[in-house]
């Protein structure tokens, strides 16, 4: 019995290409001869398509079959075979679609792009509104999109865009110019968005009281207040408040007993961190001996004129003058028994008279004589 011989048939490098814009592949690199079939892909890059259809034969034998949308099969295959395609660089569009309300606009190239273009949006904030530098894309992933303060660029397009800005409020700062000495003024929100409001609290420093208004400088209107601060309205840029302070002012009463005298106190009431004067004004037959007074207050006093001049006040006091009676003077009595000075004073004067009576004497002897010679 003779047996038929059989060769195998042959197998054919199946190569695919790298045109420009994409790759084609082939799921096996060797395919039989007449027999054996392979599935060829034509794969884009970034910003190209496929062309329909556009899938060959570069060089070789070999037949291109059942080709859908990127696919198609290869068989008939006699020889090494390369297979191609052809990609085209796609345009897009690129479209500001930011909402009316929003705060602006985005100002778009009116062109179209490729995926090697770097097409710009410059931002157009309305009036008291600021770029966020942000700006959101659809769909998502269309484009890389990088942004500053003017705007936002976009790279690597790869679909009709339709952007949106991202805007907010402009901010504007609120700055206290109040006195430290008298208070001090703190607004809330700080800084304020663009055209709304914003309550300023008024707080005082000891020994002062907020007067229930505010100075206002700059693109802000002063609102109604009450007794802890005032509103602040439409503020539409930077401003500076200036609380309005007076210092607190404390009564004086008297608390003389009224049978002695009185005391009037000047000012009354009297500003804090000021002196006072008071006067007072005894009963007939008193006179003022001092001044006390609560809070801790010092006096010094003029018993003269009937006044004291106290030292800071920083709270109401309670003055009380103090009258009492002049003491009657006593007579100066003298006594009928000298004193050993005056007694001393006494001898010595009786002393001198005796040494002196002899010369006394003479001279009248002599004057007499003299008148007899004559």
């Amino acid at each position: 019995t003779v047996l038929p011989a059989f060769t195998a048939l042959p197998a054919h490098a199946v190569y695919g290409s790298t045109p420009q814009g994409g790759e084609v592949t082939c799921d096996h690199a060797k395919v039989t001869e007449g027999i054996g079939a392979t599935i060829c892909t034509a794969a884009p890059k970034p910003g190209y398509s496929f062309k329909a259809d556009s899938m060959t034969v570069q060089s070789g034998t070999g037949k291109l079959i059942n080709c859908r949308k990127n696919t198609c099969t290869l068989t008939g295959v006699t020889s090494e075979v390369t297979v191609t395609a052809t990609f085209t660089l796609n345009e897009y569009s690129v479209s500001d679609a930011t909402p009316t309300g929003a705060g602006g606009t985005m100002d778009c190239p009116t062109t179209k792009v490729t995926y090697f273009d770097t097409p710009t949006c410059t931002a157009k904030p309305e009036r008291g509104y600021v770029f966020d530098k942000a700006m959101d894309i659809s769909p998502a992933g269309a484009a890389t999109v990088t942004c500053d303060d003017s705007g936002c660029t976009l790279t690597n397009v790869v679909d009709d865009v339709k952007v949106t800005g991202v805007f907010k409020k402009e901010d504007y700062n609120i700055g206290d110019i109040t006195d430290r000495v008298k208070g001090r003024v703190t607004c809330d929100p700080n800084p304020v968005p663009y055209d709304e409001n914003t309550y300023c609290t008024a707080t005082h420093a000891t020994g002062h009281v907020f007067d229930g208004t505010m100075n206002v400088t700059g693109k802000a209107a002063l609102g109604t207040c009450d007794a802890n601060g005032c509103w602040l309205t439409n503020v539409t840029g930077a401003a500076t408040v200036e609380g309005h302070f007076s210092k607190e002012e404390y009564a004086i009463t008297d608390a003389s007993d009224p049978a002695l005298g009185s005391i009037t106190c000047t000012p009354n009431p009297v500003p804090y961190g000021e002196t006072v004067t008071c006067t007072a004004t005894p009963a007939p037959g008193y006179e003022l001996s001092g001044v006390s007074s609560s809070g801790g207050v010092s006096w010094t006093c003029d018993p003269e004129a009937l006044t004291c001049t106290s030292s800071p006040i920083t709270s109401a006091l309670t003055v009380r003058a103090t009258f009492t009676q002049p003491q009657p003077q006593q007579p100066r009595v003298i006594s009928d028994t000298p004193t050993m000075g005056e007694l001393g004073l006494l001898l010595s004067g009786i002393a001198l008279a005796g040494a002196a009576a002899p010369a006394i004497r003479r001279r009248e002897k002599r004057g007499k004589k003299s008148d007899t010679r004559q």
